[in-house]
């Protein structure tokens, strides 16, 4: 799990799906444990990170540092620079036997944002946090325990959410949360309920959340809800969900669509594969061969420049589109594949994007794991490009119409009087709205909670 800091009020929590390729290294050996896994670090680093000139000299490294601390020593500072964050990353395999990125885990089966506000002065540098449910995936805990899109959860077992807690917002036994729901009229969160969530199970996180259609006044307009770019449950061993997204681009086909509205407001990206496929099923078939993206290494690999085209046979049994525009909702979430998949089609269709500014990740990553060590390294290994030479912005794609949900009453995902959508729709039926905007960044966040805060305080 990630945190990604917008500002000093505001933390949101995601579930990030990286781009990755396997490729094994081989592990030296030696008779420092810390040595001989920062040697092979080293090694992996030096040949594959896209910035390795920037490493420091050997000699001025410490081999016998944790695992974790070397890694990080070894990281260019043009990361963040060029790219707006540091995505690089070193992960300890607890359970040897489990050595791939899976889809279907344990948890309660929501995902969230986190909203943090201090506490009264005399405990300055404590934070509580409230968390707001993003969307329910079906058949989870969530799901049974009746908890709905636009809840806060206030409370976890009548305690407030810390820093020490709040990872019991994603796995626990049998919970019981306090909700409540945003007053658009008072501009408070207000306690509406109490629900019992199940204990955390293995939940199916498909990323086809949603696949409708909508009657306008300018024809049919399908909406799907894609919320990460994934071959299958496990990525190395199955297609089935690259699988369903063939067969929700069929449906869509089939019902006649004229436009779509993708919703990649939660995806924060996966494999470039996915996102080859799903481009190809979006573009105009005349555009099939021609240059979809660039993936570019560092100098020290031959070759270091991959190139991948639009193809029918990323399709199989799918179908192709042919659109000539595309209307993308977006949120800071939005990032890696997804942005790749907006940005490398720009040069083929009009795309109108709505939202908020998106996380800005114009890189990509390789997967590398040991099984000597029981460590998997994941450094920035290539930038994308799109036909046009052009890079994503690391500042994040700004979008065509601002629409911000933080703070309205926010409805189901597909409900016609979603913000994002229904802002969507308003646009493709050429009604160009003021969009109802929530102004979170503006607000004081502590001010919007002080009630909340307060209660907690006086009645712990």
């Amino acid at each position: 799990m990630f945190c990604f800091f917008r500002n000093t009020l505001i933390f949101i929590i995601a579930i990030p799906f990286l781009y990755w390729s396997c490729r094994k290294a081989e592990s030296p050996v030696s008779d420092s444990p810390n040595k001989a896994v920062n040697e092979w670090i080293e090694t992996v680093m030096r040949k594959n990170y896209l910035w390795y000139e920037d490493i420091p000299s050997s000699s001025s490294l410490d081999y016998n540092s944790a695992p974790e601390t070397f890694f990080t020593s070894l990281l260019s500072e043009r990361e963040k620079e060029e790219t707006g964050n540091i995505y690089s990353r070193i992960v300890k395999i607890e359970n040897p036997n489990s050595k791939t990125i899976t889809n279907a885990t344990d948890s309660y089966g929501f995902e969230f944002s986190l909203y943090g506000a201090s506490l009264p002065s005399e405990n300055e540098n404590r934070l509580i946090y409230i968390g707001k449910v993003q969307y329910v995936l079906p058949d989870s805990p969530a799901a049974d325990a009746g908890l709905l899109r636009g809840d806060f959860i206030l409370s976890i077992d009548n305690q407030t959410i810390n820093l020490d807690n709040y990872n019991l917002l994603y796995r626990g036994g049998q919970a019981v949360f306090k909700i409540g729901r945003y007053d658009e009229s008072t501009q408070q969160i207000k306690e509406t309920r109490t629900v019992t969530i199940p204990a955390s199970r293995t939940v199916n996180n498909n990323p086809i959340y949603l696949c409708t259609t909508y009657e306008t006044n300018v024809g049919k307009v399908g909406y799907l809800v894609y919320n990460h770019f994934s071959v299958g449950i496990n990525s190395s061993h199955d297609t089935a969900y690259d699988n369903a997204l063939r067969e929700a681009i069929l449906k869509l086909k089939s019902e006649n669509i004229n436009k779509l509205i993708l919703d990649l407001r939660y995806n924060t990206g996966g494999a470039l594969s996915t996102c080859i496929l799903l481009a190809s099923m979006l573009v105009h078939e005349n555009n099939y061969n021609d240059l979809f993206c660039i993936q570019t290494y560092n100098d020290l690999q031959s070759p270091n420049e991959i190139r991948y085209f639009f193809s029918p046979e990323y399709i199989q049994n799918g179908a192709n589109l042919n659109l000539s525009e595309l209307y993308v909702l977006t949120s800071n979430w939005t990032a890696s594949a997804s942005e790749t998949l907006i940005n490398c089609l720009r040069p083929y269709m009009n795309i109108v994007t709505i939202g908020k500014t998106t996380e800005g990740k114009n890189v990509g990553s390789s997967y590398f794991y040991s099984e000597q060590f029981g460590y998997y390294l994941q450094p920035i290994t290539y930038k994308i490009r799109n036909s046009l030479q052009e890079t994503g912005n690391p500042s994040g794609i700004t979008p065509s119409f601002i629409a911000d949900d933080s703070f309205v009453d926010v409805k189901e995902l597909g409900a016609s009087n979603e913000l994002l959508l229904q802002t969507a729709l308003q646009i493709i039926e050429g009604d160009f709205p003021v969009v109802k905007s929530g102004n979170l960044e503006n607000n004081s966040v502590s001010k919007l909670f002080q009630t909340h805060i307060n209660s907690f305080l006086n009645h712990p």
